[in-house]
């Protein structure tokens, strides 16, 4: 996009639009910024561009390694505030071969550290459609917060499709704003909805787990308590499953409509 990869000291980035599609083979993505290091604030960033990933190289195919990937950063690896960014553009995974895990959001992909986002709006569709053994974590907003987080004001309004050619053999997590292992995630007045040809939420792969909701999953710890709140917020989008669910496998939705 703009920055391919932001390493020590201390950034502010504000009122950067993005208008030039990007195609890419690395595992560190963003319509706007690939990777962020340090503690970063993110203001005021607006991506128009379609990002699509069609194929892997060298140690990148390995499932040891995550491809992060969203529509205005891939990964942000410290803390970071991030206000008012903005996605139009779509991102597409849909490499011709690989076996990586996938971190893909609208808005931002891998946050392990960040503290709070405040109107994160999303309007790009999501599509991956790799056949896969390891893990996937897709958010509207944020597919991997990983610690306390807190989105405000946040709005989800693009389609979420996860192809016929994604077999997972282990875990899902979808979230129509934050995907999987998000410790202490609060969501408050939120709103999701369709994209504008009505589309929702797509579900047409195999796998073992799955697990869809506002946010993909809470994790639980016998030792350690964390604290997680949803309020105000709206969910109208929906969803449509032609998954071929065996005995053996697990789908667990907290989700408005589901078919």
């Amino acid at each position: 996009g703009v920055i391919g990869f932001r390493n020590e000291g201390s950034s502010v980035f504000e009122n950067i639009t993005t208008n030039i599609n990007v195609y890419g083979d690395r595992y560190d993505i963003g319509g706007v910024v690939g990777l962020l290091r340090d503690l970063t604030t993110i203001t005021k960033l607006t991506n128009h561009v379609d990002i699509t990933i069609t194929s892997l190289f060298g140690a990148m195919e390995s499932s040891l390694f995550y491809t992060s990937i969203a529509g205005v950063c891939g990964h942000a690896a410290e803390t970071a505030t991030i206000n008012e960014c903005y996605n139009y553009g779509d991102v597409t995974f849909v490499p011709n071969q690989g076996t990586n895990k996938l971190r893909m959001g609208g808005i931002f992909g891998y946050c392990p550290a960040l503290a709070s986002g405040d109107r994160l709006e999303n309007y790009g569709d999501l599509t991956s459609n790799v056949s896969t053994t390891a893990d996937q974590y897709i958010g509207g907003v944020v597919a991997r917060p990983n610690t306390t987080t807190a989105l405000t004001n946040c709005k989800s309004c693009g389609a979420i499709t996860i192809g016929a050619d994604v077999t997972l053999g282990d875990e899902m997590d979808l979230g129509i704003f934050a995907g999987g292992n998000a410790k202490g995630t609060t969501l408050t007045n939120c709103v999701s909805t369709n994209n504008a040809e009505g589309k929702g939420i797509t579900l047409a792969c195999d796998c073992v787990n799955i697990y869809v909701g506002l946010v993909g999953r809470f994790p639980t710890s016998s030792t350690t308590l964390y604290n997680h709140s949803i309020v105000d917020c709206t969910n109208s989008m929906d969803m449509h499953i032609t998954s071929d669910f065996s005995a053996s496998d697990s789908c667990y939705l907290t989700f408005g409509s589901a078919e």
